[in-house]
């Protein structure tokens, strides 16, 4: 079997620090970066559809939901001020969160989750399961938060031994599996309860 690597598109942009999240029907391309900016690409036409401002500080992470009709992102902690007395922005903290959950139909935000972020400086990973029922954060302090997708109500905290860099739902669901700088941890799910 031969592949086609063929370039469909080049799309041109001042992207610095980027992440980006492919829509589960092939036809979108998402772009966030360090200005807070999110871009939205129709790559099938090759051009932008939409564009808006989804958070003060970085965008560090994105995940489209199983259906599609969702997109969670994960931020840095917006600072204010001059290097080296930056302070964190607290008003934007508490107005966006440092995840927050996006209808990819208005693309207006759903959910901001500001739980516990103010001892948080970078969500690294966001990843919401297949049931569309909760969406998961991890950052460098050392457990994985599990918030309610509807409401973005606390469920539970997973710990783990170091920096959350990375994780994923099986297809089913049934298993989650996270990879910190010093291990890979791996746990069941069962009705949107992990690792009980």
């Amino acid at each position: 079997n031969t592949f086609d690597w063929s370039l469909k598109h080049h799309i041109k942009g001042e992207y610095i620090n980027a992440t980006i999240a492919v829509s589960p029907d092939d036809r979108h391309l998402v772009v966030g970066d360090s200005s807070g900016q999110i871009d939205v690409w129709d790559y099938v036409l090759g051009k932008r559809v939409h564009k808006f401002k989804a958070h003060t500080g970085p965008v560090n992470s994105m995940s489209y939901s199983k259906d599609g009709e969702m997109l969670a992102v994960g931020a840095i902690t917006p600072r204010k001020g001059k290097v080296p007395t930056r302070k964190i922005d607290i008003d934007a903290v508490t107005k966006e969160g440092l995840v927050s959950v996006w209808s990819t139909s208005s693309w207006q935000r759903e959910i901001a989750v500001s739980e516990d972020f103010f001892r948080i400086t970078f969500v690294y990973a966001v990843e919401i399961n297949p049931d569309n029922t909760i969406v998961l954060n991890g950052s460098e302090r050392g457990f994985l938060q599990v918030n309610n997708l509807k409401n973005g109500q606390l469920i539970q905290r997973l710990p783990v031994d170091s920096v959350v860099q990375s994780m994923k739902f099986s297809p089913d669901g049934q298993y989650l599996a996270a990879v910190t700088f010093e291990s890979v941890f791996l746990w069941k799910v069962d009705n949107g309860v992990i690792g009980k």
